[in-house]
């Protein structure tokens, strides 16, 4: 996955992130630098539990799957599915990233190696 993501400041000024509780914020933000080149997490709550915050005693998987519940609401994030596996997509996730083409993408989805897969995908999602 990559090593760095973007976090627009624009962020701090969203009504969506806004109407989170502050561990729903610290969560979803703390998320997109996880993120793989689609935008797509875990959609289990004990893996991103692992993955985001496992140094914060205070999150425990219920409450992730609590915030995670939370964010969805607020149109953060939505599920998606690819050959039959779930995940958590952030939505507008490419709006704020400025992805390398001149690499092979990384996802965590199985049979996403390649930018025309990524591009017919993106074109899918924005017509939904």
């Amino acid at each position: 996955m990559a090593q760095k993501r973007m976090l627009d400041k624009k962020i701090s000024v969203s009504e969506d992130v806004a109407g989170l509780c502050t561990e729903a914020q610290l969560l979803f933000t703390w998320m997109i630098p996880h993120a793989d080149d689609i935008g797509l997490l875990p959609h289990s709550a004990r893996q991103i539990k692992a993955l985001v915050i496992p140094m914060n005693d205070n999150f425990t998987t219920e409450t992730i799957g609590i915030h995670l519940e939370s964010i969805s609401k607020a149109g953060l994030v939505e599920q998606f599915e690819w050959f039959g596996d779930q995940f958590l997509r952030i939505v507008n996730f490419l709006d704020h990233q400025t992805l390398k083409r001149d690499r092979k993408p990384q996802s965590i989805a199985k049979h996403i190696d390649n930018w025309e897969i990524l591009d017919s995908i993106w074109k899918t999602l924005e017509t939904q």
